[in-house]
């Protein structure tokens, strides 16, 4: 599981549920809208953050 947080209301924005094992590696795409994530259970996954989307 992997959550985003606005750290300077200390509220999480949402959550990211699908890896199975723990996350290992992040990286946010230079626009901010993508987030390539790592785990343990072998997989690499990409999330779509358009937060305006998720609301």
């Amino acid at each position: 599981m992997i959550r985003l947080w606005d750290a300077s209301l200390g509220v999480a924005l949402r959550t990211l549920e699908g890896h199975s094992s723990g996350v290992t590696a992040l990286a946010f795409s230079p626009e901010g809208k993508l987030l390539p994530s790592a785990s343990l259970d072998r997989t690499v996954r990409l999330w779509d953050l358009d937060l305006e989307a998720a609301t």
